[in-house]
C-alpha cells in the first residue's frame, strides 16, 4: 500500500504559479488558486524520512561555535539572533540510526494519507497582476542516497 501525503497548504519543494489576471482574493489575503492548484506530494509507504516541522527540529539541536555549546536550543523567535559563526548541531549522534532524526514518525501520513507536517506558502504579487506562489515543506533529515 502506498501512503499519500496530501497537504493543500504546502506540498512541493518549490512550485511556481503565475497568473496575469487579477485573481479573486480569499480571506487570508491570497488568491483562491493558491490553494486550489497547490501541488500534491505522494510518498511511498516504506519511505523512511518524513516531512517535519522546523519548530520540533530546533528542539533537537544546540548552537555551537568551535564545538562548544553557546546557548540553549534556539526557537523560531531566537534563531535570527544567533551569530553567523554558529553551527546548529544535533543533540543526538545522527550517525547512529536510532537517533531521533531517523526514528521519528512525525509527519508520516495517517490512514487517510494526510500528514500533520506544516507547510509554508510564500505569495508574491507583482506588477501587471502577476502572482507567484512558492510551496515549501521541511525535512529534518534525509540521508541523501536513500
Amino acid at each position: 500500500m502506498v501512503a499519500i501525503l496530501i497537504s493543500p497548504i504546502l506540498v512541493c519543494l518549490m512550485a511556481l504559479v503565475a497568473v496575469d489576471a487579477a485573481p479573486a482574493k480569499r480571506a487570508g489575503g491570497f488568491p483562491d488558486f493558491v490553494i486550489k492548484y497547490a501541488p500534491l506530494s505522494y510518498l511511498h509507504s516504506k519511505e523512511g524520512y518524513w516531512p517535519s516541522d522546523v519548530k520540533s527540529h530546533l528542539e533537537g539541536i544546540i548552537p555551537q561555535i568551535d564545538f562548544k555549546t553557546v546557548g540553549p536550543s534556539p526557537t523560531l523567535q531566537t534563531l535570527s539572533g544567533l551569530p553567523n559563526t554558529v553551527s546548529l548541531t544535533a543533540k543526538d549522534n545522527i550517525l547512529k540510526h536510532n537517533s531521533k532524526f531517523f526514528t521519528t514518525t512525525y509527519g508520516k501520513p495517517d490512514g487517510s494519507g494526510l500528514s500533520g507536517a506544516p507547510g509554508t506558502i510564500i505569495v508574491v504579487e507583482k506588477s501587471g497582476g502577476i502572482v507567484d506562489a512558492f510551496y515549501f515543506y521541511f525535512y529534518s533529515w534525509n540521508l541523501g542516497n536513500a
